[in-house]
């Protein structure tokens, strides 16, 4: 279980630029998510499939996706979810070379039918202040961690449209049993 745990934020640079696209056959598909668009460029930028919001509605905000290769169970799932905390999640994501400042929440939920888990949290990038929104979503052979990000200050007005960007990416790895 502490492989699961640790897997579910350490990820950060598992996903090379030549990865990095709007579907994966049988893992994702985000070509048509309501309300944002793909960007060859975003993703180019940080190695990770990047979508931002149309028209320029909450300017600065983007969303990434990410699949880590790893198998488990519901109950895995749900056990590495309950024992995480906005502590432990952070510690995690400095490891892996985040500039972590602060988590504000850690919850399990149910998103695509199957156990994930939510963050809220604070960071840096350069010196320049964001805040995220972390959703991990369980598979059977794979983790898709969905992170959408704007800049300190914005996320609470932002929140629904990440959270609405979470539902709305179709996530196709098989559920876990």
């Amino acid at each position: 279980m502490k492989r699961v745990v640790s897997s579910i934020v350490a990820g950060l640079t598992m996903v090379t630029a030549a990865q990095a696209q709007d579907h994966v056959d049988g893992v994702y598909d985000g070509r048509e998510i309501p309300g944002w668009v793909y960007s060859e460029e975003g993703a180019e930028a940080v190695g990770l499939p990047t979508w931002y919001p149309e028209g320029g509605a909450f300017a600065g905000a983007n969303c990434n996706l990410e699949t880590v290769a790893l198998s488990a169970s519901s109950q895995e799932w749900l056990e590495a979810f309950y024992a995480a905390n906005p502590a432990t999640v952070g510690a995690q994501l400095e490891a892996s070379g985040v500039d972590w400042r602060q988590g504000y929440l850690t919850e399990v939920v149910s998103l695509h039918g199957r156990p994930a888990m939510r963050n809220l949290w604070a960071g840096a990038h350069e010196g320049q202040g964001f805040e995220a929104m972390m959703v991990s979503i369980s598979g059977a052979e794979h983790l898709v961690i969905v992170r959408c990000s704007i800049q300190t200050g914005y996320l609470l007005p932002a929140l629904q449209a990440f959270y609405q960007f979470a539902r709305d990416i179709e996530i196709e790895t098989a559920a876990p049993e």
